[in-house]
């Protein structure tokens, strides 16, 4: 346990710069002591779903910064990526159905509070 502690600290000191990518999953209560046990001055976060639905992503600009440069996909739409079209569809769920999907959804939710 103390060489792992010693082996991770000295890592905390090693780099002056951190790339994050997919740094959505940062702000996570299993992820967040990435960021805080590392003293790297300079940083950087890659993603393409900065926002989640938990809201930690306001936690974001205290590990990594504020965000520097975002585009929104509309704008890669055809020249970037392949053309597509977002639909909705909504399905009938039976009264059973709809308790199971509840009861999942809870669960998840509960997840991403940090209640799990």
């Amino acid at each position: 346990m103390i060489q792992h502690i010693t082996r991770r600290n000295s890592l905390a000191n090693k780099f002056k710069l951190l790339v994050f990518d997919e740094v959505h999953h940062l702000a996570s209560t299993g992820y967040i002591q990435i960021a805080e046990m590392y003293i790297a001055p300079y940083r950087m976060g890659l993603t393409a779903t900065y926002e989640r639905s938990d809201q930690r992503h306001s936690l974001l600009p205290q590990l990594v910064g504020d965000p520097v440069y975002s585009i929104d996909v509309e704008e890669l739409k055809g020249e970037h990526l392949s053309p597509y079209n977002y639909e909705k569809i909504s399905v009938g769920l039976t009264p059973q159905e709809q308790q199971i999907y509840e009861s999942q959804m809870e669960i998840f939710r509960s997840f991403l509070r940090g209640e799990n």
